[in-house]
């Protein structure tokens, strides 16, 4: 009980410090929503929300991923409910395509205009198969996963990908990045939660250990190209809001890589390995991995230079 109620506490921390964060890169980095005092504008608390929705997304589509290995069998015996987080998620992203359709009225887009739009397109792409996944949770468990992931695709594609030199290729590269990302984060929190509920949780880390290193790599090269496509010199990558925001984010994948590290040298190298041990190294990766997940919402809105 003291272990679930220290969760808890870690996920709320977590979730307060992951704002946080995302706050400082839009105020910083120049994301922040700004308003023209005389010219047309939705109220500044909508465009806050608005400017939230991506972290929303990126975290609640992560924990349907999660839910979806856990309950389809992917790291073992199946286990776990996950429709009503894809529910909620469901209703995040209609939330967001109904705050963005008033934000557009506001600025003088014709109501009829407004689902023509390629944002909201996306997002309606996303809602239909976040519900169609809630639908499937109970007949069609494996499935679960693999839609969460289809899911996270057409946001990513509305913004800064289709100004970038070759489209295309950068938006290939972003997908796999949030893809991998989605999958090493979601993966670590299953086998987790696995380990807090007294469940078999150290074959499913056997198993989920390859795949994460696979993850990692995916989201280091990914990563690389998408800047790249944005970032056109070393000059660029340090003195622009942008670029210090990519080098945090860097920053952050090495410290990931070294705790993962840790955790197969120390922790699945031994013949029986210690449950309090996954769980200060796997605590220390999830902590770390929320906090990039917010550099990376507040990147998605932040100027290139």
């Amino acid at each position: 009980m003291a272990e679930r109620r220290g969760a808890v506490l870690l996920a709320s921390g977590l979730t307060g410090s992951a704002v946080v964060v995302l706050l400082l890169v839009l105020l910083l980095a120049g994301g922040a929503p700004v308003t023209h005092p005389g010219l047309p504008s939705a109220p500044p608390v909508m465009l806050w929300v608005l400017a939230g929705a991506p972290l929303a997304h990126l975290v609640l589509g992560t924990a349907t991923v999660s839910g979806g290995l856990l309950v389809g069998g992917q790291l073992g015996e199946p286990t776990g409910a996950v429709r009503a987080i894809a529910v909620a998620w469901a209703a995040v992203l209609l939330l967001t395509f109904t705050l963005l359709g008033v934000e557009q009225h506001a600025l003088g887009v014709p109501v009829s205009q407004f689902p023509a739009s390629p944002q909201a397109n996306g997002l309606f792409m996303a809602v239909l198969v976040t519900g169609f996944t809630a639908y499937v949770a109970s007949s069609a468990p494996r499935a679960v996963a693999p839609l969460a992931l289809l899911a996270l695709v057409p946001p990513l594609l509305t913004g800064h990908v289709r100004t970038a030199a070759v489209p295309w290729l950068t938006g290939s590269a972003l997908v796999l990045h949030v893809a991998a990302a989605a999958t090493w984060v979601g993966g670590l929190a299953a086998v987790g939660w696995l380990a807090l509920r007294g469940r078999p949780w150290c074959p499913a880390l056997r198993r989920f250990s390859p795949l994460a290193l696979l993850c990692a790599a995916s989201v280091a090269v990914s990563g690389v190209v998408v800047a790249a496509s944005r970032i056109g010199s070393v000059a660029e990558l340090v003195r622009s809001g942008y670029g210090v925001v990519v080098l945090a984010k860097i920053l952050a994948l090495l410290v990931l890589v070294g705790w993962g590290y840790l955790q197969r040298r120390v922790v699945l190298a031994a013949g029986a390995p210690a449950r309090q041990a996954f769980l200060v190294v796997g605590g220390a990766e999830i902590t770390v991995m929320a906090l990039t997940f917010a550099l990376a919402a507040g990147l998605s809105q932040t100027p290139p230079p």
